[in-house]
């Protein structure tokens, strides 16, 4: 790998550490072609591109909208409950 191209992958990653956007882009592209590829099948696995918001206000905001984002699939009927061990 020559010096030039070894710059260019370094701010490529740099860039990606400050903006969630193109990570996502990155790993939903990397997956479906997993995906795609293991199931043998072709095209997007999502309809959407990914969306992000900036979240202000105060501690009660932050912690509802955690809670809609921990909750929603068990609402949708998406996953089951983890039953952790007693004790």
């Amino acid at each position: 790998m020559t010096t030039l191209r070894k710059r260019k992958t370094v701010t490529q990653r740099k860039t990606l550490m400050y903006d969630i956007s193109p990570y996502f882009k990155t790993l939903k592209q990397v997956f479906s072609q997993w995906y795609n590829k293991r199931n043998d099948r072709r095209g997007p696995l999502w309809d959407q591109r990914f969306k992000s918001l900036l979240i202000e206000g105060s501690e009660h905001a932050l912690s509802t909208i955690a809670a809609y984002i921990d909750l929603n699939p068990l609402r949708n009927l998406r996953c089951q409950p983890i039953r952790l061990p007693s004790g």
